[in-house]
């Protein structure tokens, strides 16, 4: 972290479409309300390991949920400037498509929010099998710009023992932290002002981090942060000139 910003980190996983809304206003942030304040780190984590870890459910997998969440991710993009639809496969499992961006993260970190917005295009947009590889490769090429050559050479590097365990690490590094589903967003205590959570007084905030779980959480962290929010920001999507605040 450089001039002293502050640093959200950010957990997400390409199957979650709330990931793919809430990742979508912290880039729009952080080009420009937040450009001078705040440093977004991505870290991708497979979803399905957490539930496995944790004991939770995806919301979808419950009946009485299924229908009005459906229709709540289709709302939530909408209200986000983003033309989501749900994808014939879904939920899918996303495996291949986050070790896909764990490699990415550690070998050309310059193009993980490019390649992670190429797969969260391909799948929730598109409607594509995320689950094959070759797919995978033709979204960084459509999406992100990477020549053929380049994406099938992620791709299959993806698939080694150490990139695999890398992604195995970092998703037990977000269940121990407290995560149980995503997106969820870490910042530090030092970063929070104090009045505002002094007053906490559950034992288990007695942590050198705040977590905050979901994309509906992100005025409320930004309200923890003191930071200006001013919704989804969609508008700079449709119309340029408000590139700037």
């Amino acid at each position: 972290m450089t001039n002293k910003k502050i640093l959200i980190k950010a957990f997400y996983d390409i199957g979650s479409p709330y990931s793919y809304v809430a990742l979508t206003i912290l880039k729009r942030y952080v080009s420009s309300v937040w450009a001078e304040t705040v440093e977004v780190s991505l870290q991708p984590v497979l979803i399905g390991g957490i539930f496995k870890a944790t004991g939770n459910k995806p919301p979808i997998s419950l009946p009485a949920r299924s229908i009005y969440m459906k229709n709540d991710f289709v709302r939530m993009a909408k209200w986000a400037g983003l033309n989501l639809k749900v994808p014939s496969a879904f939920p899918i499992i996303s495996l291949n498509a986050m070790r896909l961006l764990t490699l990415v993260k550690n070998t050309k970190p310059e193009f993980l929010w490019s390649a992670s917005m190429a797969l969260f295009k391909s799948y929730w947009q598109d409607s594509a099998n995320i689950a094959d590889n070759q797919v995978l490769a033709n979204s960084l090429q459509d999406y992100a710009g990477f020549t053929a050559t380049q994406a099938n050479e992620l791709v299959e590097l993806s698939q080694n023992s150490q990139n695999k365990q890398n992604l195995m690490k970092d998703t037990d590094e977000a269940i121990n932290i407290g995560l149980f589903g995503c997106p969820t967003f870490l910042v530090k205590r030092s970063d929070v002002p104090k009045q505002m959570y002094e007053s906490l007084s559950d034992p288990s905030y007695a942590k050198d981090y705040e977590i905050f779980f979901g994309a509906d959480r992100i005025p409320v962290m930004a309200f923890f942060l003191e930071l200006p929010y001013f919704g989804s920001l969609a508008e700079k999507e449709l119309n340029p000139n408000l590139a700037k605040i």
